[in-house]
């Protein structure tokens, strides 16, 4: 059966019409574009490893940045799409680095659980060593500031009694428990000048003072008592060269003896300038360390 051939004027009269119905209704394709209802196309998944990786790198960036915060954030974030090791280390040193230590342990905890051995276990194992002590010194600090207290630490070097608002606290060099707040410290010893000054100590401080008490009065040394002793027998020793009566017979002697006397008599000057000059130096010494 021949199908009917259209001629070529009804081949132009219907592409005409066609046409015109396209334009005056336009539908299909065209209208789906406009209409809100249409579903969006699905996006491709995402890798969870890749995008954990590109975390990672940024979270790098941030550490070598000292962006601490930002780096555990990126470090947590790329550990919740690979539950890896290093990124369970990385985040909880960068956590460690921003300060907040209940959550670098946590991750240090985590981290151990993941890779308990090796290099990476024992750093895991340090830190948290180490983050559990300045955790227990933290909390017996607020534990101090909440008793509103603080300390004194005495240092001496030759010992004492150590009076705190004139009461008896205890023994020098030591550490001795205050309320916060102004007080007066003494540090006193026999034989010694004592020395009171003020210090204020706020709540959970402990100060250092550092008090070195002088002598009343030094024993006389061994120099000392030399000098006057040699001075005093020069002294003699010139009291009878001046005493001798006849010059003739004993002239030579007593010069002999004036001169001797005035030789003991510098010795001895000279010693106890010695022990005034050693002392001298003493006490230098123990300005310089105050």
């Amino acid at each position: 059966m021949n199908l009917p051939r259209l001629s070529a004027i009804s081949w132009l009269a219907l592409c005409a019409v066609t046409t015109a119905a396209l334009v005056a209704d336009p539908t299909s394709a065209l209208a789906q574009r406009s209409d809100p209802e249409a579903k969006p196309q699905a996006e491709p998944p995402v890798d969870p490893r890749a995008e954990a990786l590109r975390l990672y790198k940024i979270g790098l960036l941030q550490f070598e940045g000292e962006e601490f915060e930002k780096a555990a954030e990126s470090f947590t974030e790329a550990l919740r799409l690979d539950r890896d090791a290093i990124l369970a280390y990385n985040a909880a040193r960068a956590f460690e680095k921003s300060g907040d230590l209940e959550r670098a342990r946590a991750l240090y905890v985590e981290q151990l659980d993941l890779s308990p051995e090796g290099d990476l276990g024992l750093r895991a194992a340090g830190a948290i060593e180490r983050i559990d002590a300045l955790l227990s010194e933290r909390r017996a600090r607020a534990a101090e500031v909440a008793r509103d207290i603080g300390f004194i630490e005495v240092r001496t070097d030759s010992g004492g009694e150590v009076l705190i608002d004139g009461v008896l606290a205890g023994g020098a060099p030591g550490r001795f428990e205050v309320p916060a707040g102004r007080h007066a410290l003494e540090l006193r010893r026999k034989g010694a000048r004592g020395q009171i000054r003020e210090v204020e100590v706020r709540a959970g401080q402990t100060i250092t003072a550092l008090i070195l008490l002088d002598d009343d009065a030094r024993p006389l040394d061994l120099r000392a008592a030399s000098g006057f002793g040699m001075m005093g027998g020069g002294v003699l020793l010139g009291a009878i060269a001046l005493g001798l009566d006849e010059p003739g017979e004993h002239g030579g002697g007593a010069v002999a003896l004036g001169l001797s006397a005035l030789a003991v008599e510098a010795a001895g000057a000279g010693l106890l300038l010695w022990s005034l000059l050693a002392d001298e130096g003493a006490d230098r010494v123990l300005k310089n360390m105050e």
